[in-house]
This record gives structure tokens, sequence and C-alpha cells, in this order.
């Protein structure tokens, strides 16, 4: 599945029209994910698939961290990046957690047009640099 998270210059990053090019990319992305988090079965490998959940979600905390965002709507998030870690490092699907995990998407979907797209940018180019 390819990233919906892609590097552009800094004017580029400031085009409102860029800016809502890359937030339908975004849901469409996560989207796509849902439906193929929904189509797992019990038991199930799944660390491949929810590694991006997971990334997605997790920039979006770094982000709404940095800019000392808090409320009801970031704890669902939080509450869905940990079903989706723990998911993660058990690599056996438990439909259990579909809930929170697409809770937690949903809501990443909304906090996002709450932050700056630098404050993204940095959490995205953080997450990929502790990777390499």
């Amino acid at each position: 599945m390819k990233s919906p998270v892609r590097h552009v210059s800094r004017l580029v990053g400031m085009n409102p029209i860029a800016q809502a090019v890359a937030r339908q990319r975004l849901r469409s992305s996560v989207l796509d994910m849902k439906i193929a988090l929904l189509m797992l079965t019990r038991g199930e490998p799944c660390a491949d698939l929810l590694i991006g959940l997971a990334a997605i979600m997790q920039a979006t905390q770094i982000a709404l961290q940095a800019e000392k965002l808090e409320g009801l709507e970031v704890n669902i998030l939080k509450g869905g990046l940990n079903a989706c870690l723990q998911q993660v490092q058990a690599n056996f699907y438990d439909p259990d957690q579909t809930v929170a995990i697409t809770a937690g998407l949903d809501a990443c979907l909304t906090l996002v047009g709450r932050v700056k797209p630098q404050a993204i940018n940095d959490a995205w180019a953080s997450l990929t640099k502790g990777s390499q």
C-alpha cells in the first residue's frame, strides 16, 4: 500500500490546494486501511498492515503533543494507537480491538486538521529518521 505521506518543498506545503490534496490522500489511504483491517480474521498475522496504521496515528499524536493540544479525541487517538501497537506486537489479530483502532483512525482524521502542516511534517520526519 502506498504511503499517504510525501515530503514536498516548503512553498508547495504552504499552498492551500496542496494541503487539500494531501488531506484527501490521507482520508483515502485511511479508508483503504480500515477496509483491510475489517477484512482480517481472528488469529491472522497483522503486523504488516497495522504498522502503517500505527505510524499515521503516532505521527498525528507527536504533532498534537508539539502543539500541546488535548481533549477527548486526543485520548481516543491514544487508545486506538495503543490497541494497534498491541496487535502489532502480538502479530495475532483480535477482532475485539477493531473498534478502538478504527475510532483512533477517525480521531486522527479529525485532529490532523487542527495542527499546522509543519508540525505533521516534523512528526513524520522524526518517525522516519528513527526507522532508518
